[in-house]
């Protein structure tokens, strides 16, 4: 299904993965800003009682079937890098379900060869931010909002990567937080003004990379040795 827009024509697909009535951890290839609005509105449809072959253009010249799928959907909750908060944005995206936590350096640095995980201003931002709140909160927070049913999403690759790779997952964390609900990848593939984020079905930590680099059409070789 496909949201049409001035400049972009979005499309979602295997929404039908998501499940109604369970809670969901998606693990999403992160490629920009846009990534956590547009899985809030795919989770938001996949859903509610809006059926999901219903034409996309739809919502848009039908303003209450677009209320349904906002009433009528599940949020979710996205997990968020604990540097946000420095930025002016970073209080409106608690308070629109961000749950910040202390960004993952050692897979950031195996992600990115410019960046030191041992850097002392890294460290010492991430000290001074744990003032706010440190793991266990945030962790806590999320086994939380899993136990009332309430999905959250995270950016498995605990930063952007560079051009189409795929890189290694934060699966410590990934691994405790995926216990008892489905594990869900998400890839997105941007081909001239087409962006399509896809979601696949549940999968197993041992399986999530693949399954999140064939839902982005990587292939092997180019994934981050």
């Amino acid at each position: 299904m496909a949201l049409y827009q001035r400049k972009w024509n979005i499309r979602f697909e295997g929404l039908h993965n998501i499940s109604k009535h369970e809670p969901c951890l998606f693990v999403m290839k992160h490629r920009g800003y846009s990534d956590i609005t547009l899985h809030g509105i795919g989770n938001l449809w996949a859903t509610s009682t809006v059926p999901l072959d219903t034409e996309a253009l739809a919502l848009w010249h039908n303003p209450e079937l677009l209320l349904d799928v906002i009433h009528t959907g599940n949020l979710c909750r996205f997990i968020m890098k604990d540097e946000l908060l420095m930025l002016p944005i970073g209080l409106h995206l608690v308070l629109n379900g961000g749950i910040p936590v202390p960004q993952d350096l050692e897979t950031k640095a195996r992600n990115n060869p410019s960046f030191d995980a041992h850097n002392p201003k890294a460290l010492a931002r991430q000290m001074e931010l744990s003032k706010w709140f440190n793991f266990k909160d945030s962790f806590r927070e999320i086994l939380t909002s899993l136990k009332q049913k309430q999905s959250v999403m995270i950016y498995g690759e605990a930063t952007r990567v560079v051009g189409n790779q795929m890189g290694h997952l934060s699966l410590k964390l990934i691994q405790k937080l995926a216990k008892g609900v489905a594990l869900i990848p998400i890839g997105s593939v941007l081909k001239g003004q087409n962006l399509t984020l896809r979601y696949g079905p549940a999968t197993t930590t041992e399986d999530l990379r693949d399954a999140i680099a064939e839902l982005s059409e990587i292939p092997k070789h180019q994934y981050i040795p």
